[in-house]
């Protein structure tokens, strides 16, 4: 079975983000690159239409990527909190749902 493509989708990944001590960044101190694993070369930042943090909030909107994506497939995330944090990469699986919400992420 052919995975069903959705490119140019809107669809979007938003998750909230914490420090270790609960507080929330302040807005500009995180960036972060989002890419799937298949496709590395293709690259969203926090900078990209449809993308960015505030708030505690960050959101991807994976329906910019160039090529397609398709249900399954698997998203790749690095959040680095500024100078002398510690960069944090998860992977995601990518869902139909939309908007598609991401467990909470503490930064280290």
């Amino acid at each position: 079975m052919v995975p069903f493509a959705f490119c140019g989708s809107p669809h979007t990944i938003c998750g909230k983000i914490f420090n270790r001590d609960g507080t929330i960044p302040a807005n500009g101190a995180i960036t972060f690159k989002a890419y799937i694993a298949a496709r590395p070369a293709e690259v969203l930042t926090d900078k990209s239409p449809g993308c960015g943090y505030q708030n505690g909030w960050f959101q991807i909107g994976i329906g910019n990527f160039p090529a397609s994506w398709s249900d399954g497939e698997i998203l790749k995330l690095e959040f680095s909190p500024g100078a002398g944090g510690e960069t944090i990469i998860l992977e995601q699986e990518l869902k139909i749902a939309d908007p598609q919400i991401v467990e909470d992420i503490e930064l280290k």
